[in-house]
């Protein structure tokens, strides 16, 4: 007789030696690694940014993406940006499963989220704010992203840029999608600690409630955000207690969802569509980790760098920017070869490496450490080395 699924489960978190809490793995490493996948997506993406010449497309969309070393560049130049959007739904599953098994503790939550996204952030702040003042300086114009002045410092330093007090991207853009999850881990944090919404109907109801918000009152990062992250939590909930009346409720929340044509709109682009395909993504890939799929494990390792790399890149490609600007290379040509790319994936992922080892989980871990022992509490939690 086969063995059911939960015996596989079982067996595969015995072997593993990696049980967490309601018998579910204590880490999804397959979810791990497709959120190194989406990083790939996103510095993909943003290869095109190497084709700006100060603030300025010299080029249409079109002439850009023919001169892309690869085929495939065309595909992330136009859809790369998505994988954002994706990583909002991992942190709602990632979140659901580290906190809905523990008691609220309010400084506890905030000095974990803190430590885990403050010190990169600020360091890379100041790393733009230097490379764009260097280039103002020396060559007459920042590089890619304007509004880096004292006043988009100030949201970018509290994290706040993307919670519509901004003119536009400044600084380090890619840290947009941060600040808007920041104000979702607000209300997260609320509906946790009076124990709002730890079901499937409740987690639909809040889902439901960011679209229908988006579309009434128009579209912001925020609802955004909140919209991905709960059908993350969503998805956890699906995957934690199987139940078959749960699953019929998300499939008449997917369905609920249709009626809200307008909402979502980022990137110029409708997103509805995006939330139940998303979350339909992590909720099967997190039953590859519960039935115990080899190689996991190994590939899950390749997520723990993906905030580095994202935080990193940019600025990495306004250094280059600045150094072909001031070294006057007028011939560009050499960004649309194989050479190139193959270079900027190597260099940004081996800086995302060494960046995590080396600064963003040594800082996590001793700012966590000083911050809890000034409270007399443990100075770290089950779960938190990745979430987010």
């Amino acid at each position: 007789m086969g063995k059911t699924v939960d015996q596989t489960r079982m067996a595969a978190i015995a072997r593993d030696g990696t049980a967490g809490p309601n018998g579910l793995p204590r880490r999804f490493h397959w979810l791990d690694f497709l959120r190194f996948m989406a990083a790939v997506s996103v510095v993909l993406h943003h290869y095109y940014f190497f084709y700006f010449d100060g603030l300025a497309i010299p080029m249409s969309k079109e002439e850009m993406v023919a001169r892309f070393p690869s085929p495939l560049l065309g595909f992330f130049f136009h859809h790369g940006k998505d994988a954002v959007l994706f990583f909002w739904v991992l942190s709602g599953f990632v979140f659901a499963h580290t906190y809905f098994q523990r008691p609220a503790d309010g400084p506890s939550f905030a000095i974990a989220r803190f430590a885990r996204l403050y010190p990169l952030h600020f360091a890379t702040l100041i790393a733009m704010l230097v490379l764009q003042v260097a280039s103002t300086q020396l060559t007459g114009s920042a590089q890619v992203v304007g509004n880096n002045d004292a006043r988009h410092f100030v949201l970018q330093l509290f994290l706040v840029s993307a919670w519509g007090l901004q003119a536009g991207e400044s600084f380090n853009a890619p840290i947009w999608s941060v600040s808007a999850e920041v104000g979702v881990y607000l209300v997260f944090y609320l509906m946790h600690r009076h124990r709002l919404f730890q079901t499937v109907a409740g987690q639909a109801l809040a889902l439901l409630t960011a679209i229908a918000a988006s579309q009434w009152i128009g579209s912001g990062v925020i609802l955004a955000c909140a919209a991905f992250f709960f059908a993350g939590s969503l998805a956890y909930l699906l995957v934690r207690d199987r139940r078959p009346a749960d699953f019929v409720i998300a499939a008449v929340l997917a369905g609920a969802a249709l009626a809200f044509p307008n909402a979502l709109t980022l990137f110029g682009e409708r997103q509805t569509l995006l939330v139940p395909a998303f979350a339909l993504v992590v909720l099967s890939c997190a039953w590859l980790d519960i039935i115990g799929l080899p190689g996991g494990r190994a590939a899950g390792h390749l997520g723990d760098f993906t905030y580095s790399v994202y935080l990193l890149h940019l600025p990495m490609i306004v250094a280059a920017l600045l150094v072909v600007d001031l070294t006057g290379v007028a011939d560009r040509g050499f960004l649309s070869s194989p050479l190139w790319l193959t270079f900027y994936l190597a260099a940004v992922f081996g800086a995302g490496i060494v960046c995590h080892r080396r600064f963003e989980r040594p800082a996590d871990r001793a700012i966590r450490a000083w911050l809890t022992a000034r409270r007399e509490a443990p100075a770290t939690e089950p779960g938190e080395t990745y979430a987010g």
